[in-house]
């Protein structure tokens, strides 16, 4: 009885930590390539945002995992708003989830953009294999709030 009641608590508890992650799911496989290709990820980074390589690093050191520093490009990116006040949200609120962070840089977590960027990244390509995808150019939302 102790093994059934062990067994469907673990169960539980895999799911209820896997369903807030589902919408970013992409995100496991993009931190493995990313990790796996060095200094490469960080020169995309810098290609797909059109910012210089110490921003990337600067960002990428203050994240949790490469993911998280290509997610807050993309939010400051889709809101317009500048990379320091997308940073203080994700400090501020990065355990609330990145709907509430969208919210707070006025994204609606319903709209098109934050949709896509729920289903996967624009920086690896699966048509290149999972390999870093390099016909992206530099960001043209540059615009700072």
């Amino acid at each position: 009885m102790r093994i059934v009641y062990t067994t469907i608590m673990l169960c539980i508890t895999l799911l209820s930590t896997q369903l807030p992650a589902a919408d970013f799911d992409w995100a496991v496989g993009f931190n493995a390539k990313a990790k796996s290709s060095g200094d490469q990820f960080l020169n995309q980074m810098t290609i797909r945002f059109g910012i210089s390589s110490a921003e990337v690093q600067r960002v990428h050191g203050l994240t949790q995992n490469p993911a998280h520093a290509y997610l807050i490009f993309r939010l400051a990116e889709i809101s317009g708003k500048s990379l320091s006040v997308v940073l203080q949200n994700y400090q501020n609120h990065q355990n609330r989830g990145w709907g509430v962070m969208a919210k707070n840089l006025g994204i609606k977590p319903g709209s098109k953009a934050f949709k896509q960027l729920k289903q996967s990244d624009d920086l690896f390509s699966v048509s290149l294999g999972g390999q870093l995808n390099s016909s992206k150019g530099p960001s043209t939302n540059n615009k700072k709030k």
